[in-house]
């Protein structure tokens, strides 16, 4: 879902959040274990990580896990302006700290739990992805390949140089809340695809280091210089979660404010 019916609709299509409502009751009905997967965008930041949301999901619809994938501006027409800002970012690490204590279900957020898992986890450090053509990729959001399974056991995949080359620079960041080559450290990425030169996985792959490559320097920049007081205090001083929790975007000054103190 993309947040309520007006979000998902006007995103995925009309009727889909419809059919995701009966899908969940179907589910529930059959005593199935299922979950729900949310693309936080700039768009949409406050209703994906709202009590609302979340209380349909779990309370009414049965949810017991759930996954945060942000917007990534990757794929056949990538477009920088859906990602979140970095205080939109912020805010969904806050909510979703918050959301975990508050609601039975399991919450995985795949770009703000760095600190739970030693950073990235992608070029078969603990998975790698594999697309519908059999290309090895690092992980399901970086389209370049050096292998694919036609030709290449999953042995030989996960001792190739760019794989290698991934798992020599992990994690990329001592701040554990910046753990993606692509929009935390994307300098990251740029050496590893100029020194071991894979090829594109589909035809606009290169988009992530040429067209998008200034919008991600500046975000990254932004996000590095925003999250560092919340990993010194929250994780390496281990002071605790900030009591705010930001209830709309404009909250997040009031929470900034509190780190700095």
């Amino acid at each position: 879902v993309e947040g309520l019916k007006k979000e998902t609709d006007e995103r995925r299509g009309k009727g889909v959040w419809e059919k995701v409502m009966q899908a969940m009751d179907n589910c529930k009905e059959a005593r199935l274990i299922y979950g729900f997967s949310i693309t936080p965008t700039k768009y949409n930041t406050e209703i994906v990580y709202s009590d609302e949301l979340m209380k349909l999901l779990t309370e009414e619809k049965g949810c017991a896990f759930g996954w945060y994938f942000t917007y990534i501006p990757i794929g056949i027409n990538p477009d920088v302006s859906l990602m979140q800002t970095p205080e939109q970012r912020l805010y969904g690490w806050r909510r979703v700290n918050y959301l975990r204590n508050k609601y039975p279900v399991f919450i995985g957020d795949f770009w703000n739990d760095g600190m739970h898992v030693n950073g990235c986890i992608a070029g078969g450090r603990q998975y790698l992805h594999i697309n519908v053509k059999g290309d090895y990729e690092p992980c399901v959001f970086t389209h370049c390949a050096t292998h694919n399974v036609r030709n290449t056991t999953l042995r030989e995949a996960l001792a190739s140089p760019l794989f290698k080359a991934i798992r020599a620079r992990q994690p990329y960041s001592d701040n554990l809340m910046l753990p993606c080559m692509i929009i935390d450290s994307p300098n990251v990425l740029r050496e590893i695809v100029k020194e071991n030169n894979p090829y594109p996985t589909h035809g606009n792959a290169h988009t992530v280091l040429t067209k998008c490559a200034a919008h991600l320097d500046k975000y990254s920049k932004e996000y590095t210089e925003l999250c560092q007081p919340f990993w010194e205090k929250v994780y390496v001083k281990d002071e605790g979660m900030p009591e705010t929790v930001p209830e709309k975007l404009e909250d997040v000054k009031k929470l900034i404010k509190e780190i700095n103190k």
